[in-house]
């Protein structure tokens, strides 16, 4: 098979989005989504990128006596970032979604921590007592 041949051959971003937009059973989409960057006096070019999510329901789970289970549904999102004539394309599963999604809980906690911090340390440099430490009226 030469190079030009294997450049012919669908990625396996294609492969997948094209199983998908074929219709598998129990998926749901969303509609697609697109995000234009426009830097400041458009230098450097601006930069255009479109991103759709794909559902698909879990599996059954033979082994389950009585009822039905099904296994957690999986999602995964298709990313093109196209910046002049180049288009770079990221397939991410629900495995890496999954630590977007920690990272970006990690991140809320650590911001809010801080932020109480600064906070109670703004209170304590105004003379303002903590309500855990009032002591109640009789």
């Amino acid at each position: 098979m030469a190079n030009d041949d294997v450049q012919l051959m669908p990625d396996p971003f294609d492969r997948l989005l094209g199983q998908f937009e074929g219709g598998l059973p129990g998926l749901t989409k969303t509609k697609i989504t697109t995000i234009r960057v426009v830097p400041p006096l458009g230098i450097g070019g601006s930069i255009q990128i479109t991103i759709q999510t794909f559902r698909q329901e879990g599996q059954l789970e033979d082994d389950q006596v009585g009822g039905e289970r099904r296994q957690p549904a999986r999602c995964t999102s298709f990313v093109q970032v196209v910046q002049g004539n180049k288009a770079t394309k990221f397939l991410m599963t629900d495995d890496v979604l999954a630590v977007l999604r920690r990272q970006q809980d990690s991140l809320a906690k650590t911001a809010q921590r801080k932020a109480a911090k600064r906070a109670a340390d703004t209170r304590k440099a105004k003379g303002i007592r903590p309500a855990f430490l009032k002591r109640r009226k009789k």
